[in-house]
């Protein structure tokens, strides 16, 4: 993750805003005397938020831990494709 000052971000926010919505690689901002900001593209966000929303549920996350022993113990099925 880059890492710039507020100052260069101000310097050139398109930049900034492009770099993160086509490389979905957040930025963090540093400003001096106040906590850091991250900058990141709607898409990652949404993501982030979709992941913790599926997280927070035990059963989901009972789940997709039983899925995940199933494929490592080579317990998978593999279907053609429609």
């Amino acid at each position: 993750m880059e890492i710039i000052t507020y100052h260069k971000f101000r310097k050139n926010p398109k930049h900034y805003l492009d770099k993160v919505t086509e490389d979905f690689e957040p930025v963090t901002i540093a400003r001096t005397n106040h906590q850091n900001a991250i900058l990141m593209s709607a898409e990652v966000y949404h993501n982030m938020c979709e992941n913790q929303y599926v997280l927070e549920n035990s059963a989901n996350r009972e789940w997709l831990q039983e899925s995940l022993n199933q494929a490592h113990q080579g317990q998978t099925i593999q279907h053609d494709l429609l």
